[in-house]
This record gives C-alpha cells, sequence and structure tokens, in this order.
C-alpha cells in the first residue's frame, strides 16, 4: 500500500510502518479468537461462538463491502481493506457515547469512567475509534454463567448508565461490529488506537505472546453485576405501564396521588415519603425503583443525577431504613420553602379524608425569655402581627415554631433554646432578631392569656 492516507502528499505512511500496523492488527485478531475459544469453554451453554468481521476500504464510509467469516479472513486481506471491524464475544459488553461537542466529551468521558470505577468497574479495553468516540470493553467473568445471565448483565448495566449518560445503544448488541484496533477510520484516516491499557506502541514481540493472556486480565465480575441477575430474576414489570399498587386503603392513594402530581420539591422530600408509604404498604423494591426513576424523569424533566443518588441511597438500605411516612409528611407541610408544594399536598390529604393529628399545644411563657424588644419595636409595628402560626413543637431543652411569612409565603423555623431565640431568616443572621421570632413570643403570649 502506497500512502493512500494522507491529503496532497501529506502525512503518509512509510512501508515499513504500515507493515507493522498490519501485523499488529493480524495478531490483535488471532489473540481475540484464542480468547473467545477460552471464553467459549468456561460458558455452560454454549458450544461455539463464531465472529464475523466486516471490512472495507477507505472510501466506503456507510456499508463495508465484505462481511467475512473468520475462516476466510487472512493477513493479506488485510492489506487491501483498512477498515476492519468484528462482533462481539458472548462475555462483551461495549459502552460507546456519541457527542459532538469536543469539550462535553471529554467531561463525559471522564466523568462515565469515574462512574465505572464506583460501580467496581476498574478493568476494561479503551479503544480510541480514529474519530469522536471511545469504545469501553468489559470482559465479564464467564465461568459458570449462562447466555442469558450476560444478557441480563448487559441490560442492566446499560439501562442503568444510561440514566445518566448519552450510551449508543445500538452499538451493544452483539452483532453490531466495532473497529479493531490497528484499523483505519475511513472519515479521519486515523489509525484506531487503544488507549488503556497503554500497550498500543508495544513491540510486536508483545502482540504475539502477552495479548492472550491481557483479554483473560481484564476479566471482572464486580457485586453490581451479581445485584444486576438478582433484580432479573424477580418478576419483570417491564411490560406494565403503571405498577400495581397493593392496596391499604387511603395509603396507596396517597402515593399514587403524589406519582401523578407535578412538584417543586427542591429539597426531594417527597423521595424520602414515597420511599416510607412503600415501605409502609408493602410495595417490592423492585417495583418502586422502577417507579421512581420513571417519576424522576418526569418530575425534574430532565436526568437528576441527585435525585438519583438518594434513590440509589434509600435502595441500598431498603432492609435497614424503617421510617415513619407522618413525620415526612410532617416536615414536607410545615418546612417547606415552596407554599404552592404546601397547598397541593393539603388538598391532596383533605381530598383523601388523611388526618395527621397536629396539636396546638399551650405553653406558659413565664418559663420563656423574651427576645430583645428593643431592636425588635419596628417589626412588631410591620410584620410580626401578620405573620401565621404553624405549628409549635415542644421538646425537652428547646421549642421550635413553624411561622409562615407573609410576604414570600416561606415557611421559617424559629427555635428556642436555653434562653436564646434562634431563625433560619437573613434577617436574624444579620439583625439578631426578626419578625418572625416576635410572632413566635407573641404566639406564646396569647396561648398564656387563654
Amino acid at each position: 500500500m502506497k500512502g493512500k492516507f494522507g491529503k496532497d502528499g501529506k502525512g503518509l505512511m512509510l512501508e515499513g510502518k504500515e507493515e507493522e500496523r498490519i501485523k499488529k492488527l493480524w495478531l490483535y485478531i488471532l489473540s481475540l479468537l484464542d480468547y473467545r475459544d477460552s471464553v467459549v469453554e468456561r460458558i455452560k451453554d454454549v458450544e461455539e461462538w463464531p465472529i464475523k468481521f466486516p471490512i472495507g476500504t477507505l472510501e466506503s464510509k456507510q456499508s463495508f463491502i465484505k462481511w467475512l467469516e473468520e475462516d476466510d479472513l487472512n493477513f493479506e486481506i488485510l492489506k487491501d481493506y483498512p477498515q476492519v471491524l468484528a462482533t462481539k464475544l458472548p462475555n462483551e459488553i461495549v459502552l460507546e457515547m456519541d457527542i459532538e461537542d469536543p469539550k462535553k466529551r471529554k467531561i463525559y468521558y471522564k466523568s462515565l469512567e469515574n462512574t465505572l470505577i464506583r460501580l467496581g468497574i476498574d478493568k476494561y479495553l479503551a479503544i480510541f475509534t480514529g474519530n469522536k468516540s471511545i469504545h469501553y470493553h468489559l470482559f465479564v467473568k464467564p465461568d459458570n454463567l449462562t447466555l442469558k445471565d450476560f444478557e441480563k448483565i448487559r441490560n442492566s448495566l446499560v439501562k442503568y448508565l444510561s440514566i445518566i449518560f448519552p450510551i449508543d445503544t445500538h452499538s451493544v448488541s452483539l452483532t453490531t461490529g466495532v473497529r479493531l484496533p490497528f484499523s483505519i477510520h475511513p472519515s479521519t484516516k486515523k489509525e484506531v488506537r487503544i488507549i488503556k491499557p497503554e500497550i498500543h506502541d508495544k513491540p510486536i514481540n508483545f502482540f504475539a505472546e502477552r495479548l492472550p493472556e491481557i483479554f483473560k486480565s481484564l476479566e471482572l465480575f464486580p457485586p453490581i453485576f451479581k445485584r444486576f441477575l438478582e433484580i432479573e430474576e424477580r418478576k419483570s414489570y417491564a411490560n406494565q405501564k403503571i405498577v400495581k399498587i397493593p392496596q391499604k386503603g387511603k395509603l396507596s392513594k396517597l402515593y399514587e396521588e403524589i406519582l401523578n402530581t407535578k412538584w417543586r420539591d427542591g429539597r426531594k422530600r417527597l423521595l424520602g415519603l414515597l420511599f416510607a408509604l412503600a415501605k409502609k404498604i408493602d410495595i417490592p423494591r423492585e417495583d418502586f425503583e422502577k417507579s421512581m426513576r420513571e417519576w424522576i424523569e418526569r418530575q425534574y424533566n430532565r436526568l437528576y443525577s441527585q435525585a438519583y443518588s438518594i434513590l440509589k441511597c434509600y435502595l441500598r438500605h431498603w432492609d435497614q431504613y424503617n421510617w415513619s411516612w407522618r413525620g415526612f409528611l410532617k416536615r414536607h407541610l410545615l418546612d417547606s420553602t415552596d407554599f404552592a408544594d404546601r397547598e397541593k399536598l393539603e388538598n391532596i390529604l383533605n381530598k383523601l379524608g388523611i388526618n395527621l393529628g397536629f396539636k396546638k399545644i399551650k405553653l406558659s411563657s413565664k418559663s420563656v425569655k423574651p427576645p430583645d424588644l428593643e431592636k425588635a419595636t419596628k417589626w412588631m409595628k410591620r410584620d410580626a402581627k401578620r405573620e401565621e402560626i404553624l405549628e409549635m413543637e415542644v421538646g425537652k431543652n428547646k421549642i421550635v415554631f413553624y411561622v409562615l411569612g407573609v410576604m414570600k409565603k416561606i415557611t421559617h423555623k424559629v427555635v428556642y433554646r436555653n434562653g436564646r431565640w434562634y431563625c433560619n431568616c437573613r434577617g436574624f443572621k444579620k439583625n439578631k432578631i426578626c419578625s418572625h421570632i416576635i410572632c413566635a413570643w407573641n404566639y406564646l403570649l396569647s396561648q398564656h392569656k387563654t
């Protein structure tokens, strides 16, 4: 081949380097076939696994000239067809993201690699395709597994990662060819390179002697794969649009109402409430996970990683966490910063006739030290009398008031502890006094008078 890959005589490949590239490509193919034989021997229900090789010239960008069986492929053919792809092994998972923006591309690939490490997937073959993409080849340890097991792991991992990353699901198929290292990409005329592990520029002897061992060293079976198999073994509701919820009267209806309502919920309290309700009405873990993933996508109209992180934490501690749904509901009603959310939730509770049993506690103001009334004069004249007390809680060492602000309709938390008053608003941080504290004090006085 005489320098087909350059333009205007620039970037021509030397004959020696070109021959070395083809030899490395041939050795890679032979090592891949040897590793395939090793995989087939260890899988329960497979006796053979033929690999097909689509090949093409640099002019055949869209379709390939030939699909060769492995017995038809030889070293001489590689000299005439720089494009070489191969179908996948039964235990192979290929992850690819097709991202146009170069800046975003780097960020996404780095984020994907970090995510794989967090999942316990720290070994893979990363191949730069010569254009925009990087292919991440994962090799599942095949011992005592079936083809069905590989399919479950592959589908679950891709579905899991697709929540955050734009994974190309077409490239995941076992029958889809992927570019082989040391072949040439037709668009850029660049060589397809192995970027992890860093073996691409090793001498030819290395590929002849070490490459089969490297494939085996990349095999892995992290705990996340075991969990994928356990989940898939249970009854799947993938074809159902709505998860069937066990009927337990008003609580199951409350669960459905929350799922079907649009919320703002900036602090993700509703996730905790839904989790507590699901445990109370005995919704299976896999059904809860499915409905929550769909709900988060509808709720935030985007792939919101923080919400998914909270969900994963709940699922991880499914058997340990047994929280009170009343506690979550009460906090969302009284401590929510969004007035519209509170109003929606109150309407749902009234509609279903659910009573949380809030109690108005009468407490003498004699034992409570008043706030600094001199500083509070302007608030007394302005806003304090118009603030609204939603609830008061009395603990061993403190009293907590939930005060609804007049101007912005935001709930403020006022705490009296050890003779001192506190509020979570900006006014208190600046002046050590605010209208919400005065409102709470007035409320105590009114309780004392009655």
